[in-house]
C-alpha cells in the first residue's frame, strides 16, 4: 500500500499528465479551423474560425495557383492545375504533391469517407481513393454544363451548373453509380457557384444575384431564395456547426446557418483571389502529430521516473 507521500506524488503526476493532454487538445482546437486557398497569393492560409485571426498566412510551401481544397482527418488536399496534392494539415508539410493526376483542372473537390470527388471544367465529376490516389471512376458523371460546386450527403451528390446567366441549376446524382436522381432539383438560379448541405438544407452561392439561397435537399423546394443578401461576388461556401462561411469577393464572411444573420462580416479579409474554403469540425479534428506524441512520451517517462523511487521505498518497507 502506498504511503501518504507516494499517493500525493502519484496524484500530482496524474494531474500533470491530464493537464498536458487537455493543453494539447485545447492547443489543437485553437489551431486553424478555417482554411482558404488564394490563387492570387499562391497560398493556403489558416485562420481561427471564431475570430478570424491569422494562424498561418501561408501554411504550405510556395504553391502555384491553388484552386480548391478539402480536408480529411490530418490531411489537406489541394488542387493546382491538373494535380491534387496531399499535405499535413498541422504543419503544412508535403505528403504527396502529386497524389492525383486529373484529366483537366478541377473547380471544386469534396471528400466522403475515403473517396474524393472532383468536378472539372470539362463537365465531368471524377472519383478517387484519397489514400492511394487511384482512380475509382474517371467519369462518374459527365456532360455537365459549366459546373462549379459539389456537395455530398450520404449517397447523394449535388452539383451546381450554369447554362446561361439566367439558367442555373442544382442537379442530384447517386454518389456510387453516378446515376441521375434529379437532373433539375433546383432551377432558376443565377450563376450558382458553391453549394453546401446542413441536415436537409442546401445552401447555394448565387454569383449572379449576389446572394445565398436555401433549399430543401429532398424536394428542391425554396426555403429562402435570398437567405443572405447584399453580397458582392459570393463563390465558395462551407458550413461548420450552425455557422455558414462564404467567400465574398476578397474576404470571408460568417453567418448564422439558421437565420442568415451576419455573425462576422468580414471575418477575414485581404485576399487576392480566394477560391477554396475548408473547415475542420469537431468530428474531423486532426489526430496528434509526431511532436505532440513525443511530448506525451516524455511526460510519461518523467512521471515513471519520479514514481519509481518512492514506490520502491514503499514496497521495500512493506
Amino acid at each position: 500500500m502506498l504511503n501518504k507521500k507516494s499517493r500525493r506524488l502519484l496524484q500530482f503526476c496524474t494531474h500533470g499528465i491530464i493537464a498536458a493532454l487537455l493543453g494539447l487538445a485545447l492547443m489543437r482546437d485553437v489551431r486553424a479551423q478555417l482554411y482558404v486557398s488564394d490563387s492570387g497569393n499562391n497560398s493556403v492560409g489558416e485562420y481561427d474560425s471564431s475570430t478570424g485571426a491569422t494562424i498561418h498566412s501561408s501554411l504550405l510551401p510556395v504553391i502555384s495557383s491553388p484552386i480548391s481544397i478539402a480536408i480529411s482527418g490530418n490531411n489537406l488536399f489541394v488542387v493546382t492545375h491538373n494535380t491534387i496534392g496531399e499535405y499535413n494539415v498541422s504543419n503544412g508539410s508535403a505528403t504527396n504533391v502529386s497524389l492525383i493526376s486529373l484529366p483537366s483542372s478541377a473547380i471544386d473537390i469534396k471528400i466522403s469517407g475515403n473517396n474524393l470527388f472532383a468536378v472539372s471544367f470539362s463537365g465531368t465529376i471524377s472519383e478517387y481513393d484519397i489514400t492511394t490516389g487511384a482512380t475509382i471512376h474517371a467519369s462518374l458523371v459527365s456532360g455537365l454544363s459549366a459546373p462549379h460546386g459539389i456537395a455530398i450527403s450520404g449517397n447523394h451528390l449535388f452539383v451546381t451548373t450554369t447554362e446561361s446567366t439566367t439558367k442555373g441549376e442544382i442537379r442530384e446524382y447517386d454518389a456510387t453509380t453516378g446515376a441521375v436522381i434529379n437532373a433539375s432539383l433546383v432551377s432558376g438560379l443565377s450563376e450558382p457557384y458553391g453549394v453546401a448541405i446542413l441536415d436537409n438544407n442546401l445552401f447555394v452561392a448565387n454569383y449572379g444575384s449576389k446572394n445565398i439561397g436555401k433549399y430543401d435537399a429532398t424536394t428542391g423546394a425554396v426555403i429562402n431564395a435570398s437567405f443572405v443578401s447584399g453580397l458582392n461576388t459570393p463563390s465558395a461556401i462551407a458550413i461548420s456547426g450552425n455557422e455558414l462561411f462564404v467567400i465574398n469577393s476578397f474576404q470571408i464572411n460568417k453567418y448564422d446557418a439558421t437565420t442568415g444573420a451576419a455573425l462576422n462580416v468580414p471575418l477575414v479579409s485581404g485576399f487576392k483571389s480566394p477560391g477554396g474554403l475548408a473547415i475542420i469540425t469537431p468530428t474531423d479534428t486532426p489526430t496528434l502529430s509526431y511532436w505532440e506524441l513525443a511530448i506525451l512520451a516524455i511526460l510519461l517517462l518523467i512521471t515513471i521516473g519520479r514514481l519509481l523511487p518512492p514506490l520502491r521505498s514503499t514496497f521495500s518497507l512493506n
